[in-house]
């Protein structure tokens, strides 16, 4: 089956839907980022801290000591990057007017999936990407400082 061109995509869009369907979902996106990059950074400190105190006994981190808090750091946004991701997902592929807010659209989710599925659904493929992108990333960083 032949996929129709992007640009034919877009005009049937805009006619449909206008403009605002190109932003649908992007609300809990740019909220739950400010969160996930918090508890990003509060995990990779705290593993950090604890390695050393842990494992070096105050001295310094080495290079593996940095890539273990990075992939612990990546772990633990998982968990909140999943359901944010799930929210923009649902609300991108949804008809603009199926929801009226974000929590509209958590509320339908945990009403077909429970909070498992909330929670849950896409979450080992949210651990991969995440801990594989936070890795080098916190890592790089704490060469830079």
């Amino acid at each position: 089956m032949e996929r129709p061109p992007i640009l034919l995509v877009v005009k049937e869009s805009l006619k449909d839907e206008g403009v605002q369907s190109f932003y649908n979902g992007v609300a809990p996106t740019m909220a739950g980022q400010a969160v996930i990059k918090g508890c990003n950074f509060w995990a990779y400190n705290f593993a950090q801290t604890f390695l050393k105190d842990t494992f070096c006994h105050g001295t310094e981190l080495g290079a593996l000591g940095f890539c273990l808090a990075a992939m612990f750091s990546g772990a633990a946004s998982s968990f909140i990057s999943t359901p944010v991701e799930r929210i923009k997902c649902v609300m991108q592929a949804s008809k603009r007017d199926r929801f009226k807010s974000p929590l509209n659209c958590v509320q339908d989710i945990v009403r077909s999936d429970g909070l498992t599925g909330f929670f849950g659904r896409g979450l080992g493929a949210t651990l991969i990407r995440e801990v594989r992108a936070y890795t080098p990333r916190n890592h790089c960083s704490n060469i830079v400082q």
